[in-house]
């Protein structure tokens, strides 16, 4: 659960179909979010999450968001998570 989220998530997606096949994929950034969530406030989200698949949420390798700030009852500073 979050609340109290302060800044922009901009993105796109795409769904095609076919008579074979249906793709689609897409792509989400932010320049930077502040949140509270339920192990502690984060801010200074960043990054951008590319789907290679929007309808089972499936995601591209080698994508990382970085977070200026986030305390789960220590202060992590300038955090950088490496993600599928």
């Amino acid at each position: 659960v979050i609340a109290n989220v302060v800044g922009a998530v901009s993105g796109e997606g795409h769904i095609r179909w076919t008579p074979q096949a249906v793709t689609s994929d897409g792509v989400f950034r932010t320049p930077g979010i502040d949140l509270a969530a339920a192990f502690g406030p984060a801010s200074g989200i960043a990054g951008e999450v590319r789907f290679t698949d929007l309808l089972n949420l499936e995601s591209a390798p080698g994508q990382i968001t970085t977070i200026k700030s986030l305390n789960p009852g220590i202060a992590v500073n300038d955090g950088t998570v490496r993600y599928q």
